[in-house]
């Protein structure tokens, strides 16, 4: 369990250090886990820190065309 909690602890200094956030391929090469595992924690970073994931897709209806209200349901 420590080494799980020292390995947050040194991610999230690491990603305070940086000048931008990194992409999720350098978070990888740094820790040496693999590129979903550093998909996540960078996920997981910038929501914790309130910040907008340049990266993320966009699944709101205004960007994916849809619109809850004029989907029809099947008859």
């Amino acid at each position: 369990m420590a080494a799980g909690f020292e390995l947050t602890i040194r991610f999230v200094t690491w990603m305070q250090q940086q000048r931008q956030i990194p992409h999720y391929e350098v978070i990888a090469a740094e820790f040496g886990v693999h590129r979903a595992t550093a998909h996540r924690w960078r996920r997981a970073y910038l929501a914790a820190t309130g910040q907008f994931d340049p990266l993320a897709r966009d699944t709101s209806p205004a960007a994916t065309g849809t619109h809850p209200h004029t989907s029809r349901s099947p008859q």
